[in-house]
């Protein structure tokens, strides 16, 4: 340094440069790593067996709404009535799924 003017080394600046972008790049790799782990730690194992059953609980409650609850309501909507003899067909699977359903949730 003289006259108040800082003597800057350009090779020196530029290894510290390329030095921080490799270490970046090393966490950045590390990061990506790790993500993938715990990915096949969810998909594998207990973890697994969890996310599984959930998704498998979810679809049985999409296939009975639209197989049994949606035809029962579209029968009351056009009907036009809120009371609907039931006897047969979508409509009384829809109302005994409904019924077995409130008696015990976990089926």
């Amino acid at each position: 340094m003289s006259d108040g003017l800082v003597d800057i080394q350009l090779p020196v600046v530029q290894n510290l440069i390329n030095k921080t972008d490799d270490s970046i790049q090393q966490q950045l790799a590390a990061h990506r790593a790790h993500a993938a782990r715990d990915l096949d730690a969810l998909s594998t194992g207990l973890g697994g067996a969890v996310k599984q059953a959930g998704i498998t609980g979810n679809m049985d409650r999409v296939d009975l709404f639209n197989n049994q609850v949606h035809p029962f309501a579209q029968q009351l909507v056009d009907t036009g009535n809120s009371v609907v003899k039931v006897s047969a067909g979508a409509a009384a699977d829809a109302t005994q799924a409904m019924i077995a359903k409130a008696i015990n949730p976990s089926v």
